[in-house]
């Protein structure tokens, strides 16, 4: 557990701010080395995309959309 920031020196506040910043650091790096591999492995990477369809199906946003939008057959070939 991390100690209340209030009860250290200024001195150990510095030590604390660097060793976050150099672990930041080392984060940041471990991302960029994943994406350079993937990049070079010609991988597809889906983001954010799987949770976005998981709330879309959970939340029922497809039947909602589909029962508010008005579907006009002369117009389109495909249903909204």
């Amino acid at each position: 557990m991390e100690p209340d920031p209030s009860d250290l020196s200024r001195k150990e506040l510095e030590q604390r701010i660097a060793e976050l910043e150099a672990e930041k650091k080392s984060l940041q790096h471990q991302r960029d080395k994943a994406v350079a591999e993937q990049d070079a492995a010609g991988a597809f990477t889906p983001g954010p995309l799987p949770i976005i369809a998981a709330v879309c199906r959970e939340s029922g946003l497809v039947e909602t959309v589909n029962d508010l939008v008005e579907w006009d057959e002369q117009q389109s070939t495909l249903s909204p």
